[in-house]
């Protein structure tokens, strides 16, 4: 199509720079609403994985908590046969036998009394010598927090 005058040109001209501005604009401000989105619903999302994780450890280390606080009730009442292996055995045995989370049972006494059981592939059996039990991570944090029960990371294999 032939262009009458110079005018039309720059007139067609202008009108393509705008056209292409209005374009590059356009798909600039998609872009930047997509991202916008794409925050919004991994935010979504995380904030739900970090949901259901809480309420995961929760029911994990829920009963845990309960149980150490039960054992450590029995200790206080003196009902725990402290010095007594055989008893102490057939008391936290049938606990033990029945969870998949523990890997050693440990007690310890001021007066010098250790117990300790500890899970192998051949099951549940008492450690015949526990004699570095005082020297071990639970016993630390046992007596340095007479407040509550604790429980610590896996003990390492002996």
């Amino acid at each position: 199509m032939p262009f009458s005058s110079d005018y039309e040109r720059d007139r067609l001209r202008t009108l393509s720079v705008l056209l292409v501005l209005l374009s590059v604009i356009a798909v600039v401000v998609l872009v930047w609403r997509e991202i916008e989105v794409r925050r919004g619903v991994y935010a979504g999302i995380l904030e739900n994985k970090a949901e259901t994780t809480i309420r995961e450890f929760d029911a994990f280390f829920g009963p845990i908590q309960t149980q150490l606080e039960i054992i450590r009730g029995w200790g206080e009442e003196g009902s725990l046969e402290v010095g007594d292996p055989g008893r102490l055995d057939a008391r936290f045995l049938p606990l033990l036998r029945s969870q998949t989370w523990p890997s050693r049972l440990s007690i310890a006494t001021e007066d010098g009394f250790r117990y300790r059981l500890v899970w192998s592939e051949a099951g549940w059996a008492r450690d015949a010598d526990p004699a570095g039990l005082r020297r071990s991570e639970w016993f630390r944090l046992a007596v340095s927090d007479l407040s509550g029960a604790a429980h610590t990371t896996p003990a390492p294999e002996l």
